[in-house]
């Protein structure tokens, strides 16, 4: 038998009215709820990121990855901002790399062979001298033909379309409960 759910103007009112005063009021249980629906999602989004992040000699920029939340308040309306930011640091290291891998090089100078010689060594198994030469010669083909972008952030999120949904619909279960109880 189908269930039938009539809601009036006044119903709609109500909800909307309760949901406004309810990020409007300090709630520690609000905010824990934000928290832990945010915070499994952070360590979801960092783990899928740091496995999609392409590996260089280091491996430096898989291992900055973290999460951090932020909660604020709008001045103007005073409604709670809850914000989850997935973050790859800017270290010495990655700060140079990073930008590279995401936007890829266009043709033109050649790169340092010296900053090549561990990717060389370490994808290429050469050594010694030979890994000099491997260095020079992709720092080469480097400056003759660029390099491809990799926009694995954009990847992640998309492949992390159905863990958001599944904070999205936690969130507005646990909130809901609170909105009654309110």
């Amino acid at each position: 038998m189908p269930i039938k759910l009539d809601i009036g103007v006044s119903g709609i009112t109500e909800l909307s009215d309760r949901l406004k005063a309810l990020s409007q009021r300090d709630s520690p249980e609000r905010d824990e709820i934000y928290i832990g629906v945010l915070s499994e999602l952070g360590r979801k989004l960092v783990l899928r990121l740091e496995s999609e992040t392409p590996k260089g000699v280091s491996g430096d920029l898989a291992r900055s990855t973290s999460f951090r939340i932020t909660i604020t308040q709008d001045q103007e309306t005073r409604e709670t901002i809850y914000t989850l930011e997935i973050i790859q640091t800017a270290d010495t290291n990655t700060f140079v790399y990073r930008p590279i891998v995401v936007s890829g090089r266009n043709p033109g100078k050649m790169p340092p062979a010296l900053a090549l010689r561990g990717w060389v060594e370490l994808k290429w198994g050469l050594t010694g001298p030979e890994a000099d030469r491997g260095a020079f010669r992709l720092a080469r083909y480097i400056a003759a033909f660029g390099t491809a972008s990799n926009p694995y952030t954009q990847k992640v999120v998309v492949a992390s379309e159905e863990d958001i949904q599944i904070a999205a619909n936690e969130l507005g279960q646990q909130l809901s409960i609170e909105i009654f109880d309110f």
